[in-house]
């Protein structure tokens, strides 16, 4: 975000597998983070890498959560649609 350069003491590997590697990485400047996807293939290693506020062990408990599944959605879905049911 600030443009400063990244140090690998910024970074944290928090996921190491067959299909890439997950790394948490925190800028020592401006305090901004990313969440990495780093992936290697025969071609190459590319990296995919989303801004976001979660800390590294807000991270790590987020993994452990049960996915969302369709009916979650259609319920939450049915509850937005239902008069004042966030509000009572």
């Amino acid at each position: 975000m600030c443009e400063s350069s990244y140090h690998v003491t910024d970074a944290r590997l928090l996921e190491e597998g067959e299909n890439g590697n997950l790394v948490h990485v925190q800028c020592g400047k401006c305090h901004s983070k990313l969440l990495v996807l780093v992936v290697s293939d025969p071609h190459g290693v590319s990296a995919l890498s989303v801004l976001t506020d979660f800390s590294e062990e807000e991270v790590g408990n987020f993994r452990l959560q049960s996915r969302v599944t369709a009916d979650d959605v259609l319920a939450f879905h049915t509850l937005l649609k239902t008069p004042d049911a966030l509000w009572t």
